[in-house]
């Protein structure tokens, strides 16, 4: 299956060129030169700033570099295969509406940030199983796919009515925020595993975190939890 991939270097019609955005067939140079801009609410993302150096995001995606971070900006509709951040620099994926349906991998990517804006974005599997991850469901029926941490601390806020459909599967070595405020948000089963885990289900509908709770982790904060699995009930 073909991939949007962000990579060092591109083939673009006999010429190698850096700093490839995302699979030629669906974007435009121009698209590419702007998508390093990011969204108006960066906070300065997982990555910290950019130092420079050779395995630096200036070095690994000169024309998508924002604060720090390659920055791969999916327009509505857009990024239908997966969207793959590079390795070795931090990233951060940005989803309009229907977009990113092919799913998101951040293996490799020093730290991740996807923020699935866009009415039923990202419906596709999110994994970070590398460095600090933060994933925002904010868009309505966002996040219907797998989301799957595993890096070092992570967080996933379900804040748009019915996100995390199949809920949230952690195992991140240490810190784990997970927060389930959307109404009817995490309906599927959320396990947490690893180092600490917080998780608060809220009181946004009926069905919110519908499904059970599992928490495995060295320490447990759970929060409006209602439905709390055990090891030989369904975790």
């Amino acid at each position: 299956m073909l991939k949007a991939v962000v990579t060092g270097l591109c083939l673009v019609g006999g010429v190698v060129t850096l700093g490839c955005g995302r699979d030629w067939d669906r974007f435009t140079v121009a698209e590419l030169g702007s998508g390093g801009q990011g969204s108006s609410e960066d906070t300065g993302g997982t990555g910290g700033g950019d130092s420079g150096s050779e395995g630096g995001c200036s070095a690994i995606c000169p024309l998508n570099c924002n604060n720090g971070q390659c920055a791969i900006n999916c327009a509505a509709g857009d990024c239908q295969t997966e969207v793959v951040c590079p390795a070795g620099a931090p990233c951060r994926v940005t989803c309009a509406d229907s977009a990113c349906a092919g799913g998101i991998e951040c293996e490799g990517a020093t730290g991740c940030e996807i923020d699935c804006a866009g009415p039923n974005s990202c419906a596709g599997p999110v994994h970070c199983p590398t460095g600090s991850c933060i994933v925002r469901c904010s868009g309505t029926g966002s996040c219907a796919g797998e989301v799957a941490l595993s890096g070092d601390d992570c967080s996933a806020n379900c804040s748009g009515m019915n996100t995390c459909l199949l809920g949230v599967d952690s195992a991140c070595a240490g810190a784990t925020s997970i927060s389930c405020q959307g109404p009817d948000a995490c309906v599927g089963v959320s396990r947490c595993a690893g180092g600490l885990c917080s998780m608060d289900c809220g009181s946004g509908g009926t069905r919110t975190c519908e499904g059970q709770v599992c928490c495995t982790a060295a320490s447990c904060d759970l929060v409006n939890v209602d439905n709390l699995g055990s090891a030989g009930g369904g975790c």
